[in-house]
């Protein structure tokens, strides 16, 4: 049975944050064989526009009515002061990150922190 991996998208997430390790599960996954699932997720339905300027359009799932995943990528971006304040994102997080077998992160020390209940403030 295949892992369910997914990758939890943004307005402003790097592009290469998103793509680079994609390619290189597509790539593991073709050369094991394996059926997993790869995905991407956002908080809500619509186009989420990338950092560069890249759109996905839309998302594979809300995080309403994704499929459980295994493993729950983070990819990062140059700025993550907005998703360190979106609330119903950090707790989303929260909650999902007790019920997973792997996290994968790419993100700044300063989102781990915040998620942690590290940083009191985040200031621009």
């Amino acid at each position: 049975m295949g892992r369910k991996i997914a990758t939890l998208v943004y307005d402003s997430v790097q592009e290469l944050d998103v793509f680079g390790p994609w390619e290189v599960l597509q790539a593991s996954k073709y050369l094991q064989k394996a059926d997993d699932e790869i995905y991407t997720v956002a908080m809500e339905d619509g186009v989420v526009k990338c950092f560069g300027g890249t759109k996905i359009i839309p998302p594979d799932y809300t995080v309403e009515n994704m499929p459980k995943p295994d493993i729950l990528f983070i990819p990062g971006t140059v700025n993550l002061v907005p998703q360190i304040k979106n609330r119903a994102m950090m707790e989303w997080i929260k909650r999902s990150v007790v019920r997973l077998s792997g996290l994968w992160e790419y993100v700044q020390e300063q989102f781990w922190w915040q998620l942690r209940g590290g940083m009191q403030q985040v200031k621009r």
